[in-house]
């Protein structure tokens, strides 16, 4: 998503701060502790926490598009009718 005045607002709406809209490579979140349970499943705990990482981000820009669709929509719309 490109940061926009528009997407700004939609992540303001949402509850969404912009930084978790961002990719972020494996690399990050392999810094991250592992959890004693998954000690000798280090692979496993990795994958499934990118995946779920990913998962949440890619919901979140979908649900500032929408947002952003909406009010593009409705000022379309508005500005529309008003110079009829």
């Amino acid at each position: 998503m490109i940061p926009s005045p528009r997407s700004i607002e939609a992540c303001k709406i949402e509850g969404i701060e912009e930084k978790e809209l961002l990719k972020k490579p494996m690399e990050d979140i392999q810094d991250e502790l592992i959890p004693p349970q998954f000690a000798e499943q280090k692979e496993l705990f990795w994958d499934l926490k990118f995946t779920f990482y990913e998962h949440t981000r890619q919901k979140k820009v979908e649900q500032c598009i929408q947002v952003v669709r909406k009010s593009t929509f409705w000022l379309d719309n508005h500005f529309r009718h008003e110079k009829s």
